[in-house]
């Protein structure tokens, strides 16, 4: 697949949520430096989709450090490249919860055109295409027909933000930081179904310092839902770029592709603007 297809991006879904439903009963766990978890899942859900794509066109945590770093930026910036994530979740997914899930973007020139992702086991579908986000809500490990059948446009949850919103905030936050407000809050542990949480009006904001892979497929769905995004430098992240001012792209980053500083992505600037004062980390 060398550009935006929905029929094969569903076909891509499945066939990597059966291989970590293979996996998932008995996964083999290591810590990556960063003391995250990574599964054998992992690596064979992005072999499985550098095999689809093509290696020289797929960026992802386990093949990005086994490529030459300047041929990548080069495709990354100036050419067409996928950004996936095979187990977005990974602690959730080897500790058997069910709240984890597959991301695929596809960007050009330095920006992310389109976007998906998929929670196999929540049987939950969001993804993006020309301008518009689409939904299903199925079964968990539905068939491709069954999730086309339930394919649906998906619009703004126009939910009122007040003192019952819930937050939602990153594993950094929760380990390190402060929230002196008031509203409910929760830690997921999963960008994408942070991502579909926001879409559907569950929670109000969410809080994130993840990686370009773990946020990729949600971007252009929210964009196309206008919902709003700000950090303390006052930039937007749903312009979808792939800048070094939003990225930690320089060879020797601890967190390689990290985002620079927290951002807060929320269904309204009043939701963003109220609760970013309020965290402290």
């Amino acid at each position: 697949m060398n550009v935006w297809n929905v029929e094969q991006l569903l076909d891509s879904f499945v066939e990597c949520a059966a291989l970590a439903r293979r996996i998932k009963e008995d996964p083999h766990t290591l810590l990556k430096d960063d003391r995250t978890p990574v599964s054998d899942a992992d690596k064979v859900i992005e072999e499985h989709l550098t095999g689809r794509f093509g290696k020289e066109h797929v960026l992802g945590e386990e093949t990005f450090q086994n490529v030459s770093r300047e041929p990548l930026l080069d495709t990354l910036f100036h050419g067409k490249i996928w950004i996936v994530d095979p187990i977005d979740g990974t602690a959730n997914f080897v500790n058997r919860r069910s709240l984890w899930g597959i991301s695929i973007a596809y960007a050009e020139n330095g920006v992310i055109r389109e976007g998906g992702v998929f929670t196999p086991e929540l049987g939950e579908l969001m993804f993006s295409d020309n301008g518009r986000t689409f939904f299903a809500a199925t079964e968990k490990y539905p068939s491709p027909d069954t999730l086309k059948k339930a394919i649906r446009p998906l619009e703004h949850p126009r939910r009122k933000f007040d003192g019952s919103s819930c937050i939602n905030f990153s594993q950094l936050m929760t380990r390190s930081g402060v929230f002196k407000g008031t509203h409910p809050v929760i830690s997921i542990g999963s960008c994408v179904c942070s991502g579909i949480d926001l879409a559907l009006g569950r929670d109000a904001v969410y809080m994130t310092n993840a990686k370009l892979w773990d946020l990729a497929g949600v971007l252009p769905c929210l964009r196309n839902l206008s919902f709003v995004s700000v950090n303390r430098s006052g930039s937007d992240l749903f312009s979808c770029r792939i800048s070094p001012d939003f990225y930690r792209l320089e060879p020797d980053s601890p967190k390689p592709f990290a985002l620079r500083e927290s951002n807060w992505i929320g269904s309204s600037r009043e939701a963003v603007e109220t609760i970013m004062p309020l965290c402290l980390l």
